[in-house]
């Protein structure tokens, strides 16, 4: 019987990992960096909002003093005083 829920515990693991691995992953350090994975293109940037696009969903930061520290094709690092995250699908 134990066996029976360890097999259905994995199952409900191995789903959710599935749904998880087409979401962004948003690292925050306190309110003045970012680190956002799974992005696809930056969509609008100035100093107070940037709007990133990812796996069907647009991430809006705004802020003041937001600045790109670090840009790769999946990945990016911005900088500044963020005072509001909005997810937009």
């Amino acid at each position: 019987m134990n066996e029976n829920k360890f097999s259905k515990k994995k199952s409900e693991k191995s789903k959710l990992s599935k749904y998880f691995l087409d979401m962004p992953y948003l690292e925050l350090f306190g309110n003045r960096e970012i680190r956002i994975e799974g992005c696809k293109g930056v969509l609008s940037y100035d100093e107070f909002l940037i709007r990133i696009n990812t796996s069907g969903i647009i991430i809006c930061l705004k802020g003041r003093g937001l600045s790109l520290k670090s840009l790769s094709p999946t990945c990016l690092v911005i900088e500044g005083y963020i005072t509001a995250i909005e997810f937009d699908s």
